[in-house]
């Protein structure tokens, strides 16, 4: 994601490229997308159940210099592992904050 109107700060990694590619019948996920409407929204669905894992277009998207904020529902109450925290590894989804890290690398 980027914005085509304004330069702003991108970690200075090298992206590798993928060279193997799938067949669309071997994929089991749909990937759907609103960018028309003032949410933009991402959708990750199950093919076979048609179970909505992965919904961010319930809030709006902010994307600014340096931060992204975006709000998600969540197929089960049962996620774990998300973010950098302590604590439980089961999460509490009750509109709890996050944060997640690009690049984590000690620098001597």
């Amino acid at each position: 994601i980027f914005d085509p109107n304004n330069q702003c700060y991108e970690v200075p990694i090298d992206v590798p490229t993928v060279e193997k590619s799938a067949s669309l019948d071997s994929i089991k996920y749909e990937f759907k997308y609103n960018h028309k409407s003032e949410r933009f929204g991402i959708s990750i669905i199950r093919k076979s159940s048609k179970t909505v894992l992965f919904n961010c277009g319930i809030g709006p998207l902010i994307f600014a210099d340096q931060f992204i904020q975006l709000s998600s529902s969540l197929a089960s109450k049962y996620i774990y592992g998300l973010g950098e925290h302590r604590g439980s590894f089961l999460q509490d989804v009750n509109w709890s904050r996050y944060a997640f890290w690009s690049r984590d690398v000690f620098h001597a």
